[in-house]
Parts: structure tokens; sequence; C-alpha cells
């Protein structure tokens, strides 16, 4: 009887087991389906966002053209209306000019030049005459032909006035347009982050991610490093006597060399930062578990101009993962800057440009939460403290 009761007992308990392993295989099978759809759900609002923050990227490169255009516009009205003052003066002058030459021969009398030349009695005197009267002529003949030029000259200058003014008030429209498109594809922008935010929140995926977009980073500027190497090998080796190029041919390929006004390794300490704004990361500072931050995150106004701390060659200018919209700068000695997380860039590959120069806008592209600027300096593939360089 006990041994029924244990038996019994066993298969009860089977039955019992087999039914909460069922169970939790359901639970598990249910809970990998979640994740499932919202890491497909994360991945479609990541592309989302990223192909909204590529559309502002375009609209905030278009619009600092427009406000390029307007500014050169403004310059030139400037100048044609400080040419015009010049030749309404000159206008004058040659006027009061003429006047007094009318002045002087009515005062002469309305005799004419044949019985002015009969009353002299000195054939020097008719000599004299002949040629004073002469002199007068063609003064006045010069006089009457640059009053027309310059009329013509004011003409021309009214009439650029004219044309700068109307594409002005173009643009002015389009920069309007412009502005308005940008605050709608930030608020488009701002929906996506929000959907992101909710469909996923993984920790552990996030510093995944994070670790890597730097190392994607890393790679980047490996290749940089390399390419600037093999070009460095290439321009000391012994050039090849080649024949004579013919006159027709065109160069292939950017040539333009970079060639320092300053070095860099000089102005440590003495540059100005990129953005005036608040640091919200220094560098070294804790940014996850795992990592400490190689660069500076400054805090400013979405749209605010990013400016190249020094003169230097843009080795790279587009869309980066995980840093949206990002520019290297290639300086003397191995040095680079690095600047991300913009609206949108204003510079190209190859360009070089200028310290102070404006080269892209403040955003939040890569998927960042917050308006801001990612900034680095390296010596070759060793990052520096921004705040040793910038003051």
């Amino acid at each position: 009887m006990k041994q029924l009761t244990i038996i019994i007992l066993l298969l009860f308990s089977s039955i019992l087991f087999a039914e909460n392993t069922q169970d939790l295989k359901n639970e598990i099978n249910r809970l990998d389906k979640i994740v499932d759809e919202r890491e497909s759900a994360a991945k479609r609002a990541r592309s989302e966002v990223r192909k909204v923050e590529k559309q502002l990227g375009t609209i905030t490169k278009k619009e600092h053209q427009t406000e390029r255009k307007i500014e050169n516009i403004n310059k030139r009205l400037v100048s044609n209306q400080g040419k015009k003052s010049g030749l309404v003066t000159k206008l004058d002058e040659q006027k009061k000019g003429l006047a007094q030459q009318l002045q002087v021969m009515y005062t002469a009398g309305t005799q004419s030049h044949i019985r002015m030349l009969l009353k002299q009695d000195n054939p020097s005197d008719i000599g004299r005459t002949l040629k004073y009267l002469e002199y007068l002529n063609k003064s006045r003949v010069k006089k009457i032909k640059k009053i027309k030029e310059i009329m013509d000259d004011i003409d021309i200058a009214e009439q650029t006035m004219l044309t700068d003014q109307q594409a002005l008030k173009e643009l002015q429209g389009a920069l309007r347009t412009q502005k308005k498109e940008i605050k709608a594809i930030l608020a488009n922008r701002d929906r996506q982050y929000q959907k992101l935010n909710k469909s996923y929140k993984s920790s552990k995926n996030a510093l995944q991610r994070a670790v890597k977009k730097e190392k994607s980073l890393q790679i980047k500027i490996d290749k940089l490093i390399d390419t600037q190497t093999k070009v460095a090998v290439r321009e000391r080796e012994p050039k090849k006597i080649t024949r004579p190029e013919r006159k027709n041919s065109k160069p292939v390929g950017s040539t333009q060399r970079f060639k320092p006004n300053k070095k860099f390794s000089r102005m440590r300490g003495k540059m100005a930062w990129p953005v005036k704004g608040y640091m919200l990361h220094g560098y070294g500072s804790r940014r996850n578990e795992k990592q400490r931050w190689k660069g500076a995150v400054i805090k400013a106004s979405g749209g605010t101009k990013v400016r190249a701390i020094a003169q230097g060659k843009v080795e790279f200018s587009g869309w980066f993962n995980g840093y949206g919209y990002l520019v290297i700068i290639r300086h003397d000695n191995n040095y680079r800057s690095l600047y991300g997380y913009n609206r949108g860039v204003f510079v190209k590959s190859g360009q070089i440009v200028n310290g102070g120069q404006a080269i892209a806008a403040v955003g939040n592209s890569g998927g960042q939460k917050q308006n801001a600027l990612y900034f680095e300096i390296r010596k070759g593939t060793k990052p520096r403290n921004p705040a040793h360089w910038c003051r």
C-alpha cells in the first residue's frame, strides 16, 4: 500500500513538473517574441531618425548657403552705393567745371572767333588766341564726354543695385521657407526619437552600440592616418622622368596641398573653442560602465555655427554612424580635430579651411538626446584633452 502511494505521488509530481516546464517554455517564447518585436521597432525607429536627420542636414546646408549669398549681396549693395556716391560727386565736379568754362566763354562776349582774331594786331597774340580757343573747345568736349561716361556708370551701378535688391528679396523669402522646413523637420525628428525611446530601452544593447560606434570611429581615424602615410611616402619617392603633358590635358583629382600658416603644437592653450556653450561631458569623464569620454560634449543651441579651431584640410565631411554629421580636419604634424553630432556640414573633403571658419551647425544627429557638439583633438590615434588646447 505504501509503495502504491509513493508511485501515485511520483506520477502526480511528474505531471505537475511537465506542465510547469511547458508553461515556462511558453513564457520564454512569449518574452523572446516581445524582445524581437521591440528590437525590430527600435531598428525601424533608428532608421527613421537617421533619415530625418539627413533631411535636416541637407536643408541646413542650403540655409547656410542662402545666408552666405545674402551676406555677399549686402556687401555688394554697400560697395555699389559707395561707388554711386563717388560717381555722383565726380559728376557734380565735372558739371561745375563745364559751367565755369561756359561762363568764361559768355564773359568773352558774343563776338565770333573770327572777329576776335581780326581785332588782334600782333601775330603772336593771334596765335595765342587760336591756341586758347582750341584748348577751351577740347576741354569742353572732354568734360561733356566724361559727364556722359559717369552718367552711364551711375546707370549701371543703379541697375546692379536694383538686380541685387530683387535677388536679396527672393533669397530672404527662400531663407524664411528653409527655416520653416527646419522647424518642421526638427519636430518630426523629436517625434521619431520619442518612438525610439519607447520601443527600446535596453542599457546592455545601448552599451554595445556605444562601444561599436567608438570602434568604428577609431577604424576611420586609422584609415585616414594610413592614407596620409602612403601619400607622404609617394611624395618622398624620386620622381620619374616623364614625357611633357599635352597642352590640352587636364589634371585629374585634387592637387591642393595643405601648408599650415602656424604650427598646431604652438597654439596649445591659445585656440578658441569651436562653439560657445556649456560643458556636458569633459575629456576622461565616465561615459558608461565600460567607457570614458575621449573628447568633450558641449551643449549649445541648435543651428549655432561650429568653427574650425585652426587652419587645416578636411579629411572627412558627412554622415558617420553614431556621430551623425561629422567633420574631421587634419592639421600639421599628424594632429586632427573632430566635430560631431552636427545638424549639417558646410565643407567638403579635400577643402582647406581657416581657423574660425564656419564648418557646421550644432545639432543632435546620430540619435542624441539634445543639441550639442562632440569635439575631439587627436595626435595620431591618441586623443588629447581639448581643455589643454582651447581657452
